[in-house]
């Protein structure tokens, strides 16, 4: 910057040099520049170096300079203000001012913030803000003769900060309007996830009843085909009877006998589909048991069919129920049959997978693991997409009326959940379908031989067991008198108790009982509470126990173990007979041996 003509000592820019050199300092109640004491030419030579805006107030008068920084703030009030007390430029905050110098010509150093002040500028008057650090400038005897303020305009930072709270109340007050509306939206939102709930509920509750109106329908209709073939017989045969007739009997018996087992094949369909039916799940051999069935698939499929039967080397053995395997299997056959009447091709694939937590993640009860899966896979017509969600459901049937029960799938939808399984279809119009069907991995080395547990044990000479004593626990009277006539008529010795308490009481008699026969679902103790007691009581007692429905005996295993029958009813005479004296004749199992004290605990 240049030096001003008169006093070398002080630069500034060119307007200001001209300020300086033309300001007549000794009548504004200074003393000539050249005259000036050190500490003042050092704090006015250092004013006009500097950049950022400063002035220094001098003196008892509070005499006032600046630098042409400093004279952006001041406005319309510079050139006049130069050089003037402090008190006539700024009159109009002087009461706020005037106290601040006071401090620092007192020798203390100040600073303020956002100090405002009423200027104008450019025209027009405004508030200004500025960041005013004072320091005293002393003389060499330590006397404060003035006061420097360094200064910083924050005009834009104050606006801004008020325009940012002006703001944030704003966006307060509209985030406080969004919240009320939120609250009163959240509540009729509310009012509707619990008016559309209640509607939900009783929609799935119309579903429901539609459905359990829909399968008691079908079992209606069924069951009372059914009877007619029963009642009508035996209606026959009593009118036969009456007249001394005998022709026919035996027609009309096998008429009705036949009709009853179609009976206890329908319940048995739909225990499986409740997941209650008795399974005798054990460790099965499933390539053994695909390949017995290879020449009854042949037959049941055709001619026209063309039967392929892949397996897999070392297909590992399922827990499964052999004989419910085996139908679900020929179920699956005759659909494919039904489904390619102009022929095709039937593939039945065995394979060993391991079901990942993920692919099991939609099936409520599937555990992740390894599984046996049986492939069912047929080029026939396929099923519309429409229904592919009904295919399981009972009664069902895309067959034409009076060819299929209905019953098949939803028959080995239960079989393969209650196996701790699941069965999946996918089919399309034209192409065909394919039926999936997973069972659990056994874990035992050797699976059972097929029907092991179903072949009663009978030795050619039943002389001495047809003299042992039964025990036949039974509540409906009729079933109870019929088991009690046919077993007398073996010479077996018989008593029987028409409830869970009565048979404890006999069984608590001196009487020692050789088998027990009893009905799984009593009133009182139920049949396996009777059977633990008996056991206890009688340690070499055989036991049989009678089922038609028990959700207990759902699987053989965890309810029977091992020293237990099932007999699953509707049961013949000769099946009973073969499951009572096969039991009778069974050797008794060796007294549990007394524990080892050498062994180590």
């Amino acid at each position: 910057m240049p030096a001003s003509p008169r006093h070398p000592f002080l630069s500034a820019p060119p307007a200001f040099a001209t300020l300086l050199d033309g300001f007549d300092w000794v009548a504004n109640g200074w003393d000539e520049p050249s005259r000036w004491p050190a500490h003042l030419r050092t704090a006015v030579a250092m004013l006009f170096d500097a950049s950022q805006p400063m002035r220094l107030t001098w003196g008892p008068q509070r005499l006032m300079v600046y630098n042409e920084a400093y004279a952006a703030i001041l406005g319309s009030r510079h050139p006049a203000a130069f050089g003037q007390p402090m008190a006539l430029t700024w009159s109009d905050v002087w009461d706020q001012v005037g106290p601040e110098l006071d401090r620092v010509f007192a020798g203390q150093g100040l600073h303020r913030d956002d100090a405002a002040y009423r200027i104008e500028r450019q025209g027009r008057r405004e508030w200004a803000y500025l960041a005013c650090t004072y320091l005293p400038v002393r003389g060499d005897d330590g006397t404060v003769d003035g006061a420097l303020c360094i200064c910083r305009e924050t005009t834009a930072q104050v606006e801004a900060a008020r325009a940012q709270a002006a703001l944030n109340e704003e966006l307060h007050a509209a985030t406080e309007a969004q919240r009320l509306l939120a609250d009163s939206l959240e509540q009729r939102v509310e009012e509707r996830s619990r008016d559309l709930a209640h509607a939900e509920a009783q929609l799935r509750q119309s579903q429901k009843m539609e459905a359990i109106g829909q399968l008691t329908g079908g079992i209606a209709h069924d069951f009372n085909n059914m009877l007619q073939g029963i009642v009508m017989p035996l209606q026959l045969i009593q009118r036969k009877a009456r007249g001394g007739d005998t022709a026919d009997i035996g027609r009309y018996l096998a008429a009705g006998l036949a009709s009853a087992e179609r009976a206890a094949a329908l319940t048995q369909r739909l225990l499986a589909f409740s997941r209650r039916q008795p399974l005798d799940s054990r460790p099965t051999d499933i390539a053994g048991a695909l390949a017995g069935l290879q020449p009854m698939l042949g037959s049941t499929v055709g001619a026209s069919v063309r039967l392929r039967l892949d397996i897999e080397a070392g297909l590992w053995p399922a827990t499964t129920d052999l004989h419910q395997f085996e139908n679900a299997v020929l179920n699956l056959a005759i659909n494919a049959r039904d489904a390619m009447p102009d022929g095709g091709t039937l593939e039945i694939l065995a394979e060993n997978v391991e079901l990942t937590p993920k692919a099991v993640a939609g099936v409520a009860g599937l555990k992740p693991g390894d599984y046996l899966r049986l492939v069912v896979r047929d080029t026939g017509v396929g099923i519309p997409a429409a229904v592919l969600n009904k295919v399981f459901d009972p009664f069902f049937t895309t067959k034409p009326l009076g060819q299929g029960t209905g019953l098949g799938l939803s028959m080995i939808y239960g079989y393969a959940r209650q196996s701790g399984g699941y069965v999946a279809l996918d089919s399309q119009v034209g192409a065909g379908t394919v039926v999936r069907l997973y069972l659990p991995r056994s874990r035992d080395d050797e699976a059972a031989a097929p029907d092991a547990a179903d072949t009663p044990f009978l030795p050619a000479d039943l002389g001495d067991i047809r003299r042992k004593s039964v025990l036949v626990v039974e509540d409906d009277d009729t079933v109870r008198q019929l088991v009690v006539e046919l077993l007398g008529s073996q010479g077996l010795q018989v008593m029987a108790a028409d409830s869970g308490t009565e048979g404890m009481r006999l069984l608590s008699g001196a009487r020692p009982f050789d088998l027990l026969l009893t009905d799984v679902g009593l009133p009182g103790a139920n049949g396996r509470q009777l059977a633990d007691y008996a056991q206890e009581r009688l340690p070499g007692i055989r036991v049989v126990l009678m089922t038609g429905y028990a959700e207990q005996a759902s699987m053989r295993s965890q309810f029977l173990g091992d020293t237990m029958e099932l007999l699953v009813k509707p049961f013949g005479a000769d099946q009973l007979l073969a499951k009572v004296l096969g039991a009778l004749a069974r050797p008794e199992p060796p007294p549990a041996s007394p524990p080892d004290p050498a062994a180590p605990a």
